[in-house]
């Protein structure tokens, strides 16, 4: 397909939709739904909605398993963390759960599971080395029969240790993949959180401790 970037310039004046150059722009817009040409306009008004590149390829279709790739990022992603967060004694999952307490306690499992989209089997798993390290308290609730998990002054000062190495493997990721990269990517990730949540709405999860 040939490309054809007309000069508007010295093109003739028209005033058909208030623009100066309409006729040109038509006559290309007819070339470019023929398939002749692929069509790029440029105009000299800064601010000309016609400085644009009209192109409207069709998405190719996805290839492979999406589950897949995204569990090879994920693998290579957790790796990358766990690399410099478990220099603390930590891992990245370990210091996502403390800095979520931290952040959120008191809180009750059943809300912690779900804020983090966990199932509570999951969260019940992951807590048990942080409790039995003394970095998270597992208490009574304020009725009797629910739970609350509090973290303890070890527990955020061991949080805090590992936040700085997580800003080191975060600011090397970001290196390594280009900021425009990551901030793209965090958009695209809960942009798809979101669908998915519309379209198959989670399981309400429930913790044995309340």
């Amino acid at each position: 397909m040939a490309y054809f970037e007309p000069n508007l310039r010295h093109a003739k004046p028209s005033r058909f939709f208030g623009h100066p150059n309409f006729n040109l722009i038509g006559f290309c817009y007819g070339l470019r739904r023929i398939g002749m040409v692929k069509l790029k306009l440029t105009c000299i008004c800064n601010y000309c909605s016609y400085n644009q590149t009209v192109s409207t390829p069709s998405p190719a279709n996805p290839k492979g398993c999406t589950n897949l790739q995204l569990r090879q990022l994920m693998r290579r992603v957790a790796q990358h963390y766990d690399q410099e967060v478990g220099k603390t004694g930590l891992k990245g999952t370990q210091y996502s759960l403390l800095s979520f307490v931290d952040r959120l306690s008191p809180i009750r499992p059943l809300d912690l599971a779900q804020a983090l989209k966990l199932e509570s089997s999951t969260l019940t798993r992951n807590l048990k080395p942080l409790i039995a390290q003394g970095w998270i308290i597992l208490g009574a609730g304020a009725d009797g029969r629910s739970r609350l998990l509090t973290i303890t002054p070890a527990g955020h000062a061991k949080r805090s240790d590992a936040q700085r190495h997580w800003k080191v493997a975060q600011n090397n990721l970001n290196q390594i993949l280009g900021l425009e990269r990551v901030a793209a990517l965090h958009g695209l990730i809960q942009e798809s959180l979101q669908l998915l949540s519309r379209a198959e709405p989670e399981e309400a999860t429930e913790s044995t401790h309340g």
